[in-house]
């Protein structure tokens, strides 16, 4: 065990598994604005813009806690320095790109939909580049936590048993999701991302049961 950590093991543990599951549940909650013209929709975004806001916001508490929590985690399990660094390097990008993209649908297009008086063309298209770049956000920053995950995956899999077991998870679902978001095979409206909330979620409370199962050897 690395004597850096400033938490214990089990401590980590609960932390992981709470902010895993809370994320998961705070994404299945994503509102979806509806409206069969742009009037309509706007005022949907405008009904819908406190619940989005809280969404996103704590959304983007519970990432950027992760990315403390994760760091503290990778630090007490036996992994290779270099592949440890890489991963936090990664899940850092990742975390800021997610914020910013968080940023944009949950509070930037809300506070839009709400202040226009007069839609017309203009409006249409402010709201296609607003999701072109929430997009190419969510999509970088994916992409950068699931290599995060794969990275310190990589370091898990020099063991044996479960940790083993986890880094192999750890690896072939980060591949695998990556690929499909660089593909353009995953998109990531709310269902795509409450996917890959999920499958990292996963990973993280595997990293949790490992942290525990040290606590009683």
């Amino acid at each position: 065990m690395n004597q850096e950590a400033t938490l214990p093991s089990r401590w980590l543990a609960g932390l992981i598994g709470l902010v895993s599951v809370l994320t998961i549940a705070a994404m299945a909650h994503h509102p979806v604005a509806h409206g069969e013209d742009l009037a309509a929709r706007l005022a949907s975004m405008a009904r819908v813009a406190p619940l989005a806001a809280g969404v996103h916001g704590g959304l983007i508490t519970l990432l950027l806690t992760l990315l403390w929590l994760l760091g503290e985690a990778t630090r007490q399990l036996v992994l290779l320095a270099p592949l440890r660094r890489a991963g936090t390097l990664a899940w850092s990008i990742g975390a800021v790109l997610q914020t910013l993209a968080a940023l944009v649908n949950g509070f930037a297009v809300p506070g839009f939909a709400a202040a226009v008086s007069d839609p017309g063309a203009a409006t249409i298209q402010l709201l296609q580049f607003s999701w072109q770049l929430n997009q190419a956000l969510a999509n970088a920053g994916s992409v950068a936590l699931l290599l995060g995950v794969g990275l310190w995956s990589i370091g898990l899999c020099g063991h044996r048993g479960m940790t083993r077991t986890l880094g192999g998870y750890g690896v072939v679902s980060a591949a695998i999701t990556s690929l499909a978001l660089l593909a353009g095979w995953l998109k990531l409206d709310v269902h795509g991302m409450l996917l890959v909330v999920v499958l990292l979620g996963l990973w993280q409370i595997g990293l949790a049961v490992l942290l525990w199962r040290q606590t009683r050897a």
